[in-house]
């Protein structure tokens, strides 16, 4: 039973990668794939605008296009250590202020 409701919260949404029609599927709502193809998009057209010549099936460009694709995630992945650190030492301070605050 568990896996025909699995199967029926999916969701199959065509998107457009390259002037190709991509059929994309799971869980998430059309507006998530879509924001996922815009972004391989506009990898794959920064790539190609950079690197002219170079055709977009041949392994170097998807080589370059993984680097930079892999570039972002672990930016963003740094900017989310940067921010809990951030987020501790403000929770921290708070924590601090209130127990001066409690002592008064």
């Amino acid at each position: 039973m568990s896996d025909n409701n699995s199967a029926e919260s999916r969701n199959t949404v065509e998107v457009r990668i390259l002037g190709e029609t991509v059929k994309l599927s799971g869980r998430e709502n059309a507006a998530y794939y879509q924001k996922i193809a815009d972004y391989i998009d506009s990898k794959v057209k920064e790539i190609a605008d950079s690197k002219r010549g170079l055709q977009t099936d041949s392994p170097l460009f998807r080589m370059l296009l993984y680097v930079n694709m892999a570039d972002d995630l672990f930016k963003e992945r740094d900017e989310i250590d940067r921010l809990r650190l951030e987020l501790a030492k403000v929770s921290q301070e708070l924590n601090e202020y209130v127990e001066l605050l409690s002592n008064e």
